[in-house]
C-alpha cells in the first residue's frame, strides 16, 4: 500500500524538476543576452570583504563580490505575495510587523539583474567587474599597491565604490578590510550567538527574522569591540540568505558589532541552490571557515558560536583538520547542555579541553577571552 507521504514525496520531486528545468531553459536564453552596463533602476549590493597581503608585502588582493537587482516595488506579483502573507500571518496591514515583513522579505522578490557589467572604485583607481550570473551577484578579485593603500588609510580598511554615469557618486559602496598575515581572527556565527533568533523554536525563528525587531545578545557586542581593540579581525558565517545581507549589516553596525566580512547561503527557486539551502549547516559553514582559515594561514582563530544548531560539530570537524590555527572554541549554550554532554564530547572529541567552553554570559565569556598584554600581537 502507498503512503500518502510517498504521493506528496513525488509532487514535491515534480516541482523541483520543473523549477531546475525553468532554470536551464533561463541559463541557456541569457548566454544570447549581450551584457550591459547598469541602468538607473538597478541597485547594487557590494559585500563587505577581507584583502591579504602577498608574502613579499607588496600587494592587497582583495575578492570583490556584488549583487545587482531592482525592487520593483510596484510589481503586481511582488504586492499580492506580500499582501497574502500579511493577511494570512493575520498582520495590520499598515502596521509595524506588515511595514518589517515588507522590507525583509521585499529582497527576496526583487528583480535580480543578469549580464551587467559594474565599474568599481577605490584609491584613484578604475576595475572592470562582472558580468552578474542568473541571480544577479558577481565575483571578481582585484590587486592594490600596498604603498598606495598605505599612504591613503590608517591601515585598517579602505572603501570600494560602484562608478556608474547613472547613479550618485558613492550609491552603492562596501568596506575592504586591510587583514595583515599574522594576528588573531573571530569567525562568528550570527543567530542566537549574537542576535537572538530562538533558532529552536522554529514559528519564533520565522517571527524573530521577518517580523520582529532585531535584538542583539547583551553584551556580545561589546566583547567583540574588545577584541577588536586590540587588533582582532572578524568574520561572520550564517545559514541566513544573501537576501537579508543588508538588514543583518545594518543590525550589526546599529547594535555596535566591529566591522566584519558576512558570508551567507545563496539562494535561488530556479536551480540547485534551492536543494543547497535546505541541506545541514555542515555543508555550508565548513567550506566557508575553511576557505577563510587557507586564505590567512598564518593567523590564528576564536570560533564563536551556539549549541542551538550545530556549530559544536562544525568546530570540531574544523579544529580536528586545523588544529595549529584554532586558538579557542566558544560555544553560546543555549539548549540547557553541560561540557560533559554526549553530544558535546562527541563533537569536540580528539580537541584538549582547554580549547573549548561553553558559556551562557557575556561576562563568562569575556573570562575565557582574557589574554595577556599584547597577547594578540604574538599569536
Amino acid at each position: 500500500m502507498t503512503h500518502p507521504r510517498d504521493g506528496i514525496g513525488r509532487r514535491w520531486n515534480v516541482v523541483f524538476a520543473l523549477l531546475s528545468a525553468i532554470g536551464a531553459i533561463s541559463r541557456l536564453l541569457s548566454f544570447l543576452l549581450p551584457a550591459t552596463r547598469l541602468n538607473p533602476a538597478d541597485r547594487v549590493v557590494l559585500f563587505n570583504t577581507a584583502a591579504r597581503l602577498t608574502d613579499d608585502g607588496r600587494i592587497w588582493r582583495i575578492p570583490i563580490h556584488g549583487w545587482v537587482h531592482q525592487p520593483e516595488r510596484e510589481d503586481p506579483l511582488r504586492r499580492a505575495v506580500l499582501a497574502s502573507l500579511v493577511w494570512f500571518l493575520k498582520l495590520e496591514r499598515d502596521g509595524l510587523h506588515a511595514q518589517t515583513l515588507s522590507l525583509r522579505l521585499g529582497y527576496f522578490l526583487v528583480d535580480n539583474k543578469r549580464k551587467r557589467r559594474i565599474t568599481i572604485s577605490t584609491i584613484n583607481q578604475l576595475f572592470a567587474v562582472g558580468p552578474s550570473d542568473l541571480q544577479g551577484h558577481f565575483h571578481a578579485d582585484i590587486e592594490l599597491d600596498s604603498t598606495k593603500v598605505n599612504a591613503s588609510t590608517n591601515g585598517a580598511s579602505i572603501q570600494i565604490a560602484v562608478q556608474s554615469p547613472n547613479h550618485p557618486s558613492g550609491a552603492f559602496f562596501c568596506q575592504v578590510i586591510l587583514v595583515p598575515p599574522i594576528g588573531l581572527s573571530v569567525i562568528s556565527d550570527v543567530d542566537d550567538t549574537v542576535k537572538d533568533s530562538n533558532v529552536l523554536d522554529k514559528k519564533a525563528l520565522i517571527r524573530n527574522t521577518f517580523l520582529e525587531p532585531y535584538r542583539a545578545v547583551q553584551g556580545m557586542a561589546d566583547i567583540y569591540r574588545s577584541l577588536a581593540t586590540a587588533g582582532a579581525a572578524f568574520h561572520f558565517v550564517s545559514c541566513s540568505p544573501w537576501h537579508l545581507y543588508p538588514v543583518i549589516l545594518a543590525f550589526l553596525a546599529e547594535s555596535g558589532f566591529p566591522l566584519a566580512t558576512l558570508s551567507m547561503k545563496r539562494l535561488r527557486l530556479k536551480d540547485s541552490s534551492l536543494y543547497e539551502f535546505f541541506s545541514t549547516p555542515d555543508a555550508f559553514k565548513i567550506p566557508r571557515i575553511t576557505a577563510i582559515l587557507k586564505t590567512f594561514p598564518q593567523r590564528r582563530f576564536i570560533l564563536i558560536g551556539d549549541s542551538g544548531e550545530r556549530d559544536p560539530e562544525i568546530y570540531g570537524c574544523v579544529a580536528r583538520d586545523y588544529p595549529d590555527q584554532i586558538f579557542r572554541i566558544l560555544i553560546r549554550n543555549v539548549s540547557d547542555e553541560d561540557s560533559n554532554s554526549p553530544r558535546l564530547l562527541k563533537a569536540f572529541q580528539g580537541i584538549p579541553f582547554e580549547h573549548w567552553s561553553l558559556f551562557s554570559s557575556p561576562s563568562k565569556l569575556r573570562e575565557f577571552l582574557t589574554l595577556p598584554e599584547d597577547a594578540i600581537a604574538h599569536l
